[in-house]
Parts: structure tokens; C-alpha cells; sequence
């Protein structure tokens, strides 16, 4: 498997830059090269805290900007080298609320919280 490089945090205050797998592009999906990540304050409060319980490693970093360069083919919707913003969560689309255009209330969202996040390199 390939490897790429990732900031992944061991607890409070103990980040490490390391060599991780690459993951597989998915299913009707693409893979970005990671151009840019914010940190929100939820983000600084996480890295100096406990906040993930002891669940490490984790790589925080949820408002991703990337480059497609891998992208499986069944997708039309977007191409390699097209530059992308990831929304960090994962709404239904099927709830009342997404029906209705108010995502951000969707009674079924993904938690992003607990997804890897855009710290890493490939």
C-alpha cells in the first residue's frame, strides 16, 4: 500500500508527523492533495485537551481545500486537477430538513468529529 505523510495527534499537546497508509480512492468518490486546512477554535481546543477520550491517533483538521488527483470512475461531477472545498459534514439529503434546504439542521448527519482530518499529504 502507499504510504503519505500526516500530523496525527497521541494526546494533549503530543502531535507527530508520521508516515500512515494512503488510503483507496472510494467508490464513486475521488482522493485530494491536500492544499490547505483552517483550524477552527473547536480544533485549537482539541489539540490541547482530551477531548478525543484517549481515541488516538486522529488527524484533526476539517475545513479542507484540495486538488482531485485521483477520482473513480463513475463520477462526472468532478475531474483530476479541479480545486475542491470538503464541507465537513455529510448531510442525508433524505431528512425533512434537508428537503427543505435547512442542511445545516439534518437530524441525520455524519458526525465529522470523529472522521481523520485534512493534516496529511499525499
Amino acid at each position: 500500500m502507499k504510504k503519505m505523510k500526516a500530523a496525527l495527534m497521541y494526546g494533549p499537546g503530543d502531535i507527530r508527523y508520521e508516515q500512515v497508509e494512503r488510503p483507496c480512492c472510494p467508490e464513486g468518490g475521488f482522493l485530494l492533495k491536500v492544499k490547505a486546512v483552517g483550524l477552527c477554535g473547536s480544533d485549537i481546543r482539541n489539540l490541547l485537551t482530551d477531548s478525543k477520550a484517549g481515541r488516538y491517533p486522529h488527524i484533526y483538521g476539517h475545513e479542507i481545500v484540495g486538488e482531485i488527483v485521483e477520482i473513480d470512475e463513475n463520477v462526472t461531477k468532478y475531474q483530476r486537477g479541479q480545486m475542491v472545498y470538503v464541507y465537513p459534514m455529510a448531510h442525508c439529503l433524505r431528512c425533512e430538513n434537508c428537503r427543505n434546504g435547512k442542511h445545516e439542521c439534518c437530524t441525520e448527519a455524519e458526525s465529522y468529529t470523529d472522521l481523520q482530518g485534512g493534516l496529511q499529504s499525499i
